[in-house]
Formats: C-alpha cells, sequence, structure tokens
C-alpha cells in the first residue's frame, strides 16, 4: 500500500493493477533478485533513485501495484507506462506526470503521445534537445524542461596516484573510423600513448581503470544528449577533448546538436575536425592544470543535485 510518505513515483515499465497477478508476483520476485539494476537508460534511472535516497524523500520505483502510486508520476522511459498514466490522470487516479527524458528520440517518433495535455512536464536531457523537441513538436514549448541526470561522484573519483605515463583515452562512440585512426596516429605522432575505449564494448570497471591510467580523455561521439560518461570522466578529474561536428540527421532532417551540451571552460575544449585538433589537443595538454572538472561536478551534477533539480521541476520545492 502506498504511505502518505510517497510523494513521488518513478517508473520505467507499467503498473499491475492488483498485487496478486502472476506478472506482478513474477516482477517481486525478479526485483528480490536484482536490487541494483535500473530499467530504462540505467544512468538516469539510477542516479535519479540513489539522489533522491541521499535527499531521503519519499518516493518509490517501479511499484508492485496500481494502489502503491504516488499522486505525482514520473515515467522516464516505456511508452506503455506513460500511456497507462495518461489513462489514469483521466480518471483522477493521479494528479500530475512528468515524462522522459528517455522515452523517444524526437516527438514525431510518436508526436500524439509526448504531446498529450496529460503530461504536465516533458523531460529533456540539456538545452540542444529542448530546441530540437520545440522545433518538432511547437505544442512542447508549454511544458518541455531540460534537465540532466548525475553521476556516482564516490565511484567516479580520480586515482589515489597521479599517472605520469602520458596515455590519452580515446572514447570512440559512433564518429567515423578514419578521424579515430586520424587521431590515434595524432596523439602517437606529438609523443602520447593512446588508449582506445568503444561505446558499449566496456563497463564501469574497465572505464574507471582506463580512466585511472590517462592524462587527458578524447570523445568522438557525433551528438549527446547530455554525455553522461563525459560527465564521469569529469568526476575523476580529467579534462575532455571533444570532436563537434554540430549536427545530426534524423529521418531525413538536420538538426543542429552538440556532442557535449554540458561541457564548460572548466571541463575541456571542443575539436571541430582534422583541421583543428592538432591545435586543440595541444591546448588542453598545455593548460590541463587550469581545468577543474571534478569541481564542476560536484557543483553541478553530483546525485543529490540533479534529484534536488528535479524536485523544484516537478513543484516540490
Amino acid at each position: 500500500m502506498r504511505t502518505e510518505s510517497v510523494k513521488l513515483t518513478i517508473l520505467t515499465s507499467s503498473v499491475q493493477k492488483s498485487l496478486w497477478s502472476l506478472k506482478s508476483l513474477i516482477m517481486l520476485l525478479w526485483k528480490s533478485m536484482n536490487k541494483d539494476l535500473y530499467g530504462g537508460h540505467y544512468a538516469v534511472t539510477r542516479s535519479l533513485v540513489q539522489g533522491l535516497k541521499e535527499l531521503k524523500f519519499g518516493f518509490n520505483y517501479n511499484p508492485n501495484c496500481l494502489k502503491e502510486l504516488a499522486d505525482t508520476v514520473l515515467v522516464l522511459s516505456d511508452l506503455d507506462a506513460l500511456r497507462q498514466m495518461i489513462r489514469l490522470k483521466r480518471i483522477g487516479r493521479i494528479n500530475k506526470i512528468l515524462a522522459g527524458p528517455n522515452l523517444v528520440v524526437i516527438p514525431s517518433d510518436d508526436r500524439e503521445l509526448i504531446a498529450a495535455p496529460e503530461i504536465d512536464t516533458y523531460l529533456v536531457n540539456s538545452k540542444w534537445t529542448l530546441q530540437a523537441y520545440i522545433d518538432d513538436e511547437p505544442l512542447l514549448s508549454r511544458n518541455c524542461i531540460s534537465w540532466a541526470a548525475g553521476v556516482d561522484t564516490q565511484y567516479w573519483k580520480p586515482a589515489s596516484l597521479m599517472t605520469l605515463d602520458k596515455k590519452i583515452l580515446l572514447y570512440h562512440k559512433n564518429a567515423p573510423q578514419d578521424l579515430c585512426d586520424f587521431c590515434v596516429l595524432k596523439v602517437s605522432e606529438l609523443g602520447y600513448i593512446p588508449d582506445i575505449i568503444r561505446y558499449s564494448e566496456y563497463d564501469f570497471e574497465l572505464y574507471l581503470k582506463k580512466l585511472h591510467s590517462c592524462d587527458a580523455v578524447i570523445f568522438l561521439s557525433q551528438s549527446e544528449s547530455q554525455g553522461i560518461a563525459l560527465a564521469e570522466a569529469w568526476s575523476t578529474d580529467l579534462p575532455t577533448l571533444v570532436w563537434n561536428p554540430g549536427s545530426i540527421t534524423y529521418n531525413n532532417k538536420v538538426i543542429e546538436s552538440s556532442s557535449a551540451p554540458y561541457l564548460t571552460s572548466q571541463t575541456g575544449m571542443f575539436f571541430k575536425g582534422r583541421s583543428d585538433f592538432e591545435q586543440a589537443f595541444l591546448s588542453l595538454i598545455k593548460t590541463k592544470e587550469q581545468f577543474s572538472p571534478r569541481k564542476w561536478v560536484l557543483e553541478n551534477m553530483s546525485d543529490r543535485l540533479c534529484a534536488t533539480n528535479l524536485l523544484r521541476i516537478a513543484g516540490f520545492l
């Protein structure tokens, strides 16, 4: 049963009507065996849940039945869960719906659902995604807000010993392979040791280990709605050099974008391509001590801070 202390429900899947349904019992057993697994975008869900726990705010996550729903519901992911909450709001079962940021790529993927009037607030990850959403569906100008998830600053922390081996980590996501090859070659020519890590081919432990053995990180991703892997690097106090082509093409439409929407003068620098890579890389290395990436994360992107921002958006603070 829901108690009065539960003010917010977080969903990454739809909710069963009864605690005693077969599916509900299976889910209850699964959750008891997988307490540290999070649905939707793992990093976003984990950050919000942990941040709310730190704040000791009354919430529940993927409750076992409808009776446990709070009056305010945040659907982080799962379109069926959003449809279910819209139906429940129409009959007065819940009062407020927040949705996003991991439901669709752009609103036209499911325009009628994403622009539904029952959604009080639609969350996106950054300023450029906010603009992209409003350009794609102008109705969202009424309720679309940018919100970023945080990172675990106790896990993503600097190495206990400073590295002196001049190693540079290249984080290769979806940039052209020839650009990655070019960066590897240039880094080597400039007297540094390139080490490559590829998106979806690593776990947290490996990424942290590689971060602890390098002097800086080069990120090769065409765009990032937020860039949590970047923030994880910043939290270990490493500045980043980020390839930023400035746009993506989705469904035959060119969209202005960013490969690091939260990058600042404290956390790193951009480069556009081959022509300015060497100059940007040398500038980053020469001024490395002037960056303060971990300080920026602690002041802007911890789990606790980002959960606090969510509570403000939801009207609890």
